[in-house]
């Protein structure tokens, strides 16, 4: 999941107090400690109720817990003050993260709109090319994913994730050596990651039907070191690295 990118250095109505809770929200959020984070962002909200940027904040923690109705209603909130943001980072942060919420939602046409409406702003974003790649995947676009994935790449390519995502399309694909390929690549920058193993696993094991041969130990051991990871709930064979 991507973080949310807001560093305000000064807004023309805003209070200093406020950019400073935004500030520390942020630096918070940075840690993994969305408990302080939100203790923050509550403060900025009780000095400017009207203003959006804490509330992108806001419903990015939710999101991150998983609590999908709350960030709903501080990103409803967002989306009617699009034109209330003072600074174009924050605005960039809006559109993710909204992108995101309608990710959630299934709801991948409207986050495409958001998404591409963030390019508009920054297009030299690994996070953003990943984040869109995984919306065309929801809306059957597999060529357009690739394409998403491999521009995330090329802006950064110690990305393991837009790999392991590149991986899972070929595998969709029927490409194996190339979805193995990724994979490696995704493995061998990070491996720590258990579903890189399950998209291993069934590479190897399709691969090994398709050439009908036996699917050997070696194989089956690709599923084994999965299985002895921790997987997170809900995690499945498509990767972010946070919040979008």
């Amino acid at each position: 999941m991507i973080a949310v990118f807001i560093l305000m250095t000064g807004c023309m109505g805003l209070s200093k107090d406020y950019i400073d809770h935004v500030n520390r929200s942020q630096e918070l959020i940075n840690s993994g400690d969305y408990d302080g984070a939100m203790a923050e962002v509550d403060k900025a909200i009780a000095l400017h109720e009207d203003a959006p940027e804490a509330y992108v904040q806001k419903g990015f923690i939710h999101l991150a817990k998983g609590e999908l109705n709350q960030a709903r209603v501080a990103l409803d909130f967002v989306e009617e003050r699009l034109d209330a943001f003072e600074e174009e980072s924050s605005l960039y942060s809006a559109y993710l993260n909204l992108g995101n919420l309608r990710y959630q939602e299934k709801s991948y046409e409207l986050a495409i709109e958001h998404f591409n409406k963030a390019l508009s702003i920054y297009d030299n974003d690994p996070e953003l090319y990943n984040a869109i790649g995984l919306t065309q995947v929801g809306l059957g676009n597999l060529k357009k994913a690739k394409e998403a994935y491999s521009a995330a790449i090329d802006y950064d390519s110690t990305n393991f994730y837009a790999y392991g995502n590149l991986a899972s399309v070929f595998l969709r694909e029927g490409e194996y050596d190339r979805a193995l390929n990724e994979v490696n690549s995704a493995l061998g920058l990070n491996p720590y990651v258990p579903q890189f193993y399950l998209v291993k696993g069934e590479i190897l094991e399709k691969e090994a039907r398709r050439a009908k041969r036996s699917w050997s130990i070696p194989r089956r051991s690709e599923y084994g070191i999965a299985l002895r990871m921790p997987i997170t709930r809900g995690a499945s064979c498509t990767f972010r690295r946070r919040n979008i």
